[in-house]
């Protein structure tokens, strides 16, 4: 049985998944430094098994341990497909690199695609995108 999660490893995946996860904010709202934000980002990576932030948020929507961002606003224009074929890719946990070597694309464009969603969507960071692709995928 998996343990249960704490007051401030819940904040950090819910304030991850809406926006606000920068180090630093995050520690500010906690109280605590940006290292002992690092070790407790440390501790959700082993307890979800995985190693990168937007992975373990997507595993505490998955698990019911977070709810998760609020459905993701109404664009006014579309994005494109370019940029749904990374943004669909990042609830995999796979770097920029890799997105763009499964795509055949540079890492500069899948730079500017996410960044492209990111406006369209807005999304505060990267973490807060892969959270509305992982709870909504495809919203075309």
């Amino acid at each position: 049985m998996r343990r249960s999660l704490t007051e401030r490893e819940q904040r950090i995946l819910q304030e991850s998944s809406t926006g606000g996860g920068s180090k630093a904010r995050i520690a500010g709202i906690l109280g605590c430094s940006e290292r002992t934000v690092k070790h407790l980002c440390e501790g959700l990576f082993r307890l979800y098994g995985v190693n990168k932030l937007e992975n373990a948020v997507c595993a505490a929507i998955d698990s019911a341990d977070i709810i998760g961002p609020k459905s993701p606003p109404v664009p006014s224009q579309l994005p494109s497909d370019k940029e749904m074929s990374v943004v669909l890719l990042l609830p995999t946990g796979m770097t920029n690199k890799e997105i763009a070597a499964k795509l055949k694309i540079s890492e500069v464009a899948v730079k500017h695609r996410i960044l492209g969603a990111r406006r369209i969507y807005g999304a505060r960071d990267r973490v807060h995108l892969t959270a509305i692709a992982y709870l909504y995928g495809s919203t075309r």
